[in-house]
């Protein structure tokens, strides 16, 4: 192997993501004490854009290749263009998040709390949330084409067990 490039991060960098040519990467920034997301070139490691954000934004973030798909603060989740970093939406819950989200066609699927939930990509809005009941859920989830049936991998701990848990996601019921 061959060093290509290399860009200095004043923190500790988790999860790099690739979109197009840029490769983002959420980091701790020791200095000012929070985390920020920031895009390089691929080719070279040229600084793109840098965004400061709320408190908490450390799972992994996921991309279709337009919006990059991150948790925003402790019990957020948020939509960025991979272009320039500008927020093109928001969304909370009552719930911490521990996990980062997962995509799957048009939907953001992540765990907070005891719930699975499933948001619009190109909106921010929930359109499903599934109660597991006694179960934390943590860790990143996962979703798997098995049989031409969609299926999302969660974790979860309830308070005697741990669970690796498998759901069926089934196309949104009309209201």
């Amino acid at each position: 192997m061959k060093l290509r490039w290399i860009q200095y991060i004043q923190g500790v960098p988790r999860y790099p993501v690739l979109a197009g040519d840029k490769v983002m990467i959420v980091a701790y920034n020791r200095t000012v004490h929070q985390y920020e997301v920031m895009a390089c070139r691929s080719h070279d490691g040229e600084l793109r854009w840098k965004l400061a954000l709320p408190a908490g934004g450390y799972g992994r973030p996921a991309t279709d290749g337009s919006r990059l798909y991150m948790l925003w603060g402790q019990s957020g989740l948020a939509a960025l263009n991979v272009e320039n970093g500008d927020l093109q939406w928001a969304w909370k819950t009552p719930w911490r998040i521990r996990s980062g989200p997962v995509l799957f066609k048009d939907m953001v699927y992540l765990c907070a709390g005891d719930s699975i939930i499933a948001v619009n990509k190109e909106d921010g809005r929930e359109t499903r949330r599934f109660q597991v009941g006694r179960t934390f859920l943590f860790g990143n989830p996962c979703v798997s084409l098995i049989d031409s049936h969609p299926l999302l991998f969660v974790l979860g701990a309830e308070p005697s067990n741990n669970s690796f848990v498998c759901y069926l996601i089934s196309p949104p019921q009309p209201s």
